[in-house]
């Protein structure tokens, strides 16, 4: 930390503590003299200097019924300043900006406030010199979004536009973030009117860098999203259907993409009401595209690609497994390619973290639990349920079996990878009866068979389960 942080953060440490303890003389005393000497001292004060400082940590923690004026005064002085900004230099109008954004959180600003903010960030613009100066973009984009009346459709372009110019993430999203609370909870027209300008972009894209931004509005607007807004949810739907399309344009922006299959899979569980049949359906091609179009030698994140795209089918599994009572052929096709991709572990650079990751996703497929919602159903229905989807499973798993033995003799595993995938062949021979066995044993070939026969035998002598 600099000086100026360390004496900040003591600051503001000891600030708190006398805060807390408002009942007690000594604390009432010490707050009274420091806001006193503020005050006395604040009219010959210089923007960013040590009153300035103060004034903006106690302003940003204190009750309002203790320091009300100083407030005040402090957000007056503030914008005044903001006036004459030709007479301070960039780092104190950085500053400035900075503390006019924090104020905003705990002062509501009038309409006049507001008029004087935006027609001096608007001149500001204005000075070619502003615009190349990065840590200014922020700071006007971070006090813009706080004061934002407009619409999400002129907002979403200057980020776009500022981002392209170097501007970071970190310090944009954030306060665009606080946007998009507002906006969802009182405007869904312009909500949903900014999801659908971020779908179209998405057959727009150009730069790495306008591809990356692009997916960072499209994460806010799908954490944002709520269940309610039934417009919105369709506009998810939809979303993903063209994500899945235009997703060939984002292969320069791995990291962003793994965001997004973050968030999905986040929302599987905590707004699963979003996932309607087709939603479910396009997750399938989607991870499979992923993995095909961000899997390579050159790629240091494909353990995490690949994690992430088992996971949200694993949600799929946990949360929407009813809806795949016909569809277990989606889950089996892209299993068998998840067993293509781990048995060039080495070629791809995986780690046994992968393999991991797909030994569960094969276990939870076979080994059905959640099947329903519903508290009313008992515990004999409940069994019903899963003896159905298990005797579904039975007409499927066969060819995800073969698909293992094949790539056993052609590609052969590496021992770790071997190893962690045992549990889950196990899992399939749990599901499988005799006749599922022997239609398996008749499509292999005579190595083929010869292999089956010998993971079986270590099957039933080390991994089926017994009563005892």
């Amino acid at each position: 930390l600099s000086k100026d942080k360390k004496t900040n953060v003591i600051f503001t440490k000891i600030w708190s503590n006398h805060v807390s303890q408002l009942k007690e003389t000594i604390s009432q005393t010490f707050i009274k003299n420091v806001v006193e000497d503020i005050h006395k001292n604040f009219t010959n004060a210089i923007v960013g200097d040590i009153y300035y400082k103060m004034s903006l940590e106690i302003v940003k923690i204190t009750p309002d019924d203790i320091t009300s004026q100083l407030k005040n005064s402090f957000t007056t002085k503030c914008l005044k300043n903001l006036t004459e900004s030709n007479s301070i230099n960039k780092t104190q109008l950085i500053w400035l900006l900075n503390a006019l954004f924090e104020i905003s959180k705990v002062v509501e600003f009038d309409s006049t406030q507001k008029s004087t903010v935006v027609n001096t960030v608007s001149q500001i613009i204005q000075d070619v010199e502003a615009i190349s100066n990065v840590a200014l973009l922020e700071s006007l984009f971070t006090l813009y979004c706080a004061l934002y009346e407009e619409n999400l459709v002129y907002l979403y372009p200057q980020y776009l536009a500022i981002r392209g110019l170097g501007a970071s993430k970190e310090r944009l999203l954030p306060a665009l973030s606080d946007v998009l609370t507002r906006v969802a909870e009182n405007n869904i027209n312009d909500f949903n009117n900014g999801f659908i300008m971020i779908i179209n972009s998405f057959s727009e894209l150009t730069t790495k860098e306008y591809s990356s931004a692009i997916l960072e509005l499209f994460q806010l607007q799908l954490t944002h999203i709520e269940k309610d807004n039934v417009i919105g949810s369709h506009l998810f739907v939809k979303s993903l259907s063209s994500f899945l399309t235009n997703i060939e344009r984002f292969v320069s922006s791995p990291e962003s993409v793994i965001s997004i299959m973050k968030t999905i899979h986040s929302l599987e569980i905590s707004k699963s009401a979003l996932f309607t049949q087709f939603a479910i359906e396009t997750l399938f091609p989607l991870c499979l595209k992923i993995n095909l179009l961000f899997i390579h030698r050159e790629n240091s994140n494909n353990d995490e690609i690949f994690s992430n795209t088992t996971k949200m089918i694993s949600n799929v599994l946990l949360v929407h497994r009813v809806k795949l009572s016909n569809r277990n052929h989606l889950v089996i096709s892209l299993l068998c390619h998840l067993l293509e991709v781990v048995s060039k572990s080495q070629e791809y650079n995986l780690s046994v973290d992968s393999t991991k990751a797909l030994a569960r996703l094969i276990t939870n497929f076979c080994e059905p639990t959640n099947v329903s919602n519903n508290q009313s159903n008992n515990k004999h229905k409940l069994s019903s349920k899963v003896g159905l989807i298990k005797q579904s499973l039975r007409k499927h798993t066969p060819m995800l079996l073969v698909k293992y033995v094949h790539l056993s003799i052609s590609r052969p595993f590496e021992v770790q990878e071997r190893r962690e995938l045992l549990s889950s062949i196990h899992s399939i021979f749990n599901l499988l009866s005799q006749n599922e066995l022997r239609l398996v044993n008749s499509i292999l070939d005579n190595s083929g068979k010869q292999y089956f026969k010998s993971i079986y035998i270590e099957y039933k002598r080390t991994g089926k389960w017994r009563e005892d």
